[in-house]
């Protein structure tokens, strides 16, 4: 089964494959047959279908208040025929993310360029006319993702400011700054990017413990975001 997805994955996504390596890809396949697993699609068809769901919102995207109705879609179908839960699943999908996407994700791609062209001294500045922290964050997402911050709910809001800001505290970054990177990478790639096998980069820059000064390493994880989006940016050019 392992070859079929492989080959699968090198025919739709050679950028994250590319991005990744082989090993890194047949990481990135375990963890989506033990996750699909869970939900017992089983047959390697519906793994493709589950990991192509992983590419887009994040290997656990079944459990991020970013995708709710991923969530919502598989308690609805516990019962229900793998697939036509998949079909339900992705339509569900379409009917969800369409307007935050923008047609050919377009959006999502305008947002990933203004991330790559994000300067670190901007960061740096911060919203200095917010009344308040949590709103100075949501004024990032708001200028990153329009769309994306239209469609989210309070309740959601309070939860992506507030792990920000407590992963800021955790991977040593700087208070500021590094909750402002933070929010980005997951209003850009899920909330549980800093685990990802899909995105290692981000997950080796938050780890990395070579750097005592805060600020020094919410730098470094800056520059590692845009490096890798500069590598996708490149290897799109050539592919088209």
């Amino acid at each position: 089964m392992k070859k079929d997805i492989i080959e699968y994955l090198w025919r739709r996504f050679p950028h994250h494959c590319i991005v990744l390596t082989d090993p890194g890809t047949r990481r990135v396949i375990d963890l989506g047959a033990q996750r699909a697993g869970a939900h017992r699609f089983r047959a390697p068809e519906q793994v493709c279908s589950w990991v192509t769901l992983m590419i887009f919102f994040g290997s656990f995207f079944d459990e991020d208040p970013l995708f709710a109705w991923a969530g919502e879609t598989l308690r609805e179908t516990r019962d229900a025929p793998r697939d036509d839960v998949l079909r339900m699943l992705y339509r569900r999908m379409n009917e969800a993310t369409t307007p935050v996407l923008g047609e050919d994700a377009a959006n999502y791609r305008r947002a990933l360029a203004w991330m790559r062209k994000l300067e670190f001294e901007a960061v740096l500045s911060d919203n200095q006319g917010a009344a308040n922290f949590d709103e100075s964050l949501h004024g990032w997402i708001r200028a990153a993702f329009p769309a994306r911050y239209a469609s989210l709910s309070p309740d959601t809001l309070r939860y992506l400011t507030s792990r920000a800001q407590g992963w800021a505290r955790q991977y040593g970054l700087a208070p500021v700054s590094g909750a402002v990177e933070c929010l980005l990478l997951m209003t850009l790639f899920g909330s549980h990017v800093d685990r990802d096998p899909i995105r290692p980069w981000a997950a080796a820059a938050l780890q990395d413990s070579s750097f005592s000064d805060p600020l020094r390493k919410t730098l470094s994880l800056h520059e590692s975001v845009q490096r890798t989006l500069r590598r996708f940016a490149m290897l799109d050019r050539f592919r088209s």
